[in-house]
């Protein structure tokens, strides 16, 4: 069972933004075309309009063929034949090139047009959701900064000297908000960024793969012993390969957190990559054995930062609670329906303390364990006994809907046992197995 969230509070002062500012990074916002959670931004080639996919997959940047032929742009062959070895791909440059009103390279950036495009984002779709993709190299140039909580890039005009993580404005700024920083490994050559993960007591490094699905290498899933679950776009005809499995998976680690602590279960496809090993190896090291998608670096609230080669992660519960936290208590009731009194002898309470949720109803309390997990519509929650957190499956017994209004909490709460769904509102009819409580702060 999982319980939505909904809270709403005064805009607050931005100090991740200002902090960057004052280090001179220009900010902009990731477009509202972006799909899948894939990060887009809006730009111009010249006076023409340009949607950018960030792509962390790739060292280079790339063009569709059907952009760069709008765009009028012609092949450009002072790169070298090196640059025109895989696909027949063509090498073009252009002047004026923009990501919001931040202009890339006064030079002329380069960007290879492909016969396909670099993520599979645009297959199948009548219109693509980008023109063209800005690869690692140039990321790691512009010392850039990828906000998933907030959805948006920050860029340092002609680049910037690595800083030294331990002495950082932005690092500080993070890790007093709760957040936890994992070292990244640049690789000098791509420019690619990976990460130490696990399942279990198995190690992998994950790159970093902002264009992409979270995936699993699927020789490292048969090794690791991992359930696979239904294959991806069974094959019709005897000859014809599985493009993978699904995997669900519950000891999945970034660094140091554990996302067991955060959710249920992280979704992956387990998927062939051998190919892209072949770029990422380096000996002596765990194999490249995943891709972290913007999936789950939106769900953390994620921020890459290239020039420290560090990614910071928040667990969702950490933003959630300084607006939860405390002991409240009920002056309204209704159940199923029914208004129910108030017995002031038996308060009805909700305490909020050290990562747990205590709930007084009727003389009896419980104590749950919560998670915030993302939702496209609202945040939600999971209530559930703290001791199975950690457990082989986990699931959610009840939850409830929280609504923040001035100094007042509405909380919806599913009746532990019921089958129902996600309740929708704050609404508790007849039959809905649903009881809304009021809360006011306890002095």
């Amino acid at each position: 069972m999982i319980a939505l969230v909904c809270l709403f509070a005064a805009a607050a002062p931005d100090p991740i933004a200002s902090t960057l500012a004052r280090q001179g990074y220009v900010a902009i916002p990731f477009s509202e075309e972006s799909e899948d959670s894939q990060p887009v931004v809006v730009g111009r080639i010249g006076e023409k309009p340009v949607r950018f996919l960030i792509d962390t997959a790739s060292d280079r940047s790339s063009m569709l063929c059907s952009a760069a032929e709008k765009l009028g742009m012609t092949e450009d062959v002072s790169f070298g034949e090196s640059r025109l070895k895989m696909n027949n791909d063509r090498a073009v440059s252009a002047k004026e090139v923009f990501v919001g009103s931040f202009g890339l390279n006064p030079h002329g950036l380069p960007f290879e047009m492909t016969t396909c495009p670099p993520a599979k984002a645009n297959k199948d779709r009548a219109k693509p959701i980008f023109d063209a993709a800005i690869g690692c190299k140039t990321l790691s140039f512009y010392s850039t900064v990828l906000d998933f909580g907030e959805g948006r890039l920050f860029l340092m005009p002609h680049g910037a000297a690595r800083a030294n993580r331990s002495d950082d404005p932005l690092r500080a700024e993070l890790l007093a908000r709760g957040y936890t920083a994992v070292p990244l490994e640049a690789n000098g050559k791509t420019g690619r960024l990976l990460l130490p993960c696990s399942v279990g007591p198995k190690k992998f490094r994950g790159l970093l793969a902002t264009s992409l699905g979270n995936t699993i290498d699927f020789g490292f899933a048969i090794k690791a012993g991992l359930p696979l679950g239904e294959p991806l776009n069974p094959p019709v005809e005897l000859h014809e390969e599985n493009d993978g499995y699904s995997v669900a998976l519950r000891q999945l680690s970034i660094g140091s957190l554990d996302l067991r602590t955060v959710c249920q279960r992280i979704h992956l496809e387990a998927k062939d990559l051998s190919e892209l090993r072949v770029y990422s190896e380096v000996p002596g090291q765990p194999p490249v054995g995943g891709l972290i998608g913007p999936s789950i670096l939106r769900n953390l609230r994620a921020i890459v930062d290239f020039r420290t080669a560090t990614l910071y992660v928040q667990p969702p519960l950490r933003r959630l609670w300084p607006t939860i936290e405390g002991r409240w208590t009920a002056v309204r009731r209704v159940e199923d329906g029914r208004e129910q009194q108030i017995d002031a002898t038996k308060p009805t309470t909700v305490e909020f303390k050290a990562d747990r949720c205590r709930l007084s109803i009727d003389s009896t309390t419980e104590t749950y364990g919560i998670h915030v997990l993302a939702d496209p519509i609202a945040p939600g929650i999971g209530l559930f006994p703290p001791e199975t957190e950690l457990a082989e499956d986990l699931t959610y017994p009840t939850g409830a809907r929280l609504k923040l209004v001035g100094d007042r909490l509405f909380m919806n709460v599913v009746v532990s046992g019921s089958s129902r769904g996600l309740p929708d509102d704050l609404e508790a009819p007849e039959g809905s197995d649903l009881m809304l409580l009021e809360f006011k702060r306890s002095k």
